[in-house]
């Protein structure tokens, strides 16, 4: 499945509730209020939406935005 860049970012926003600016650049470490409830959603969201199993400590372990979109391939 391929899947475009915005429309993850889109989703992303989405999942993880946040107003602001994100890119495949951005680091989990400077997007506002997450948590380890947030990467268990993103874990969630990305088994439900992508069939794609990941946990969410490896989620946390991830830098930016692009790892995760990595990860669904």
């Amino acid at each position: 499945m391929k899947i475009e860049k915005d429309f993850f970012i889109e989703q992303l926003k989405k999942i993880i509730e946040v107003e602001q600016s994100l890119t495949f650049e951005s680091r989990f470490s400077e997007i506002d209020n997450i948590d380890s409830l947030t990467y268990m959603t993103i874990s969630a969201w990305m088994s439900d939406k992508f069939g794609t199993k990941i946990s969410a400590i490896d989620i946390e372990k991830m830098t930016t935005i692009q790892d995760l979109f990595n990860s669904l391939n």
